[in-house]
């Protein structure tokens, strides 16, 4: 079979490749990931702090609560020891697990 010499087969643009092209691949590879850290990990977050803002009541229904149940929260203080005494009780089981190798270990 014979190449043609013409100037028009020269001049013709090389294929971009469509969508394996170069650039493309990439987000090809991270679009699964992508679509599962939203479905499972942003938009249940992001439904929690929704349904944070709200308070259920048995006969009243759901009643916007606003930031509420935050500034309850914070201004508790048997709230904020027992918050403050869990992330210490977390440090101590830490400290047990590292230098051990990683085994279970409860601190009391």
């Amino acid at each position: 079979m014979a190449m043609s010499n013409s100037p028009a087969a020269a001049t013709r643009p090389a294929r971009s490749g469509g969508f394996t092209s170069r650039k493309l691949v990439p987000y090809l590879f991270l679009a699964p990931f992508v679509l599962l850290f939203i479905a499972f990990i942003v938009a249940p977050l992001v439904y929690a702090f929704y349904m944070s803002l709200y308070r259920d009541t048995l006969v009243g229904g759901r009643q916007f609560a606003g930031a509420a149940s935050y500034i309850k929260v914070t201004g508790d203080w048997k709230m904020l020891r027992r918050y403050t005494h869990l992330r210490a009780e977390q440090l101590h089981v830490l400290a047990a697990k590292l230098p051990s190798g990683q085994r279970a270990v409860a601190v009391r």
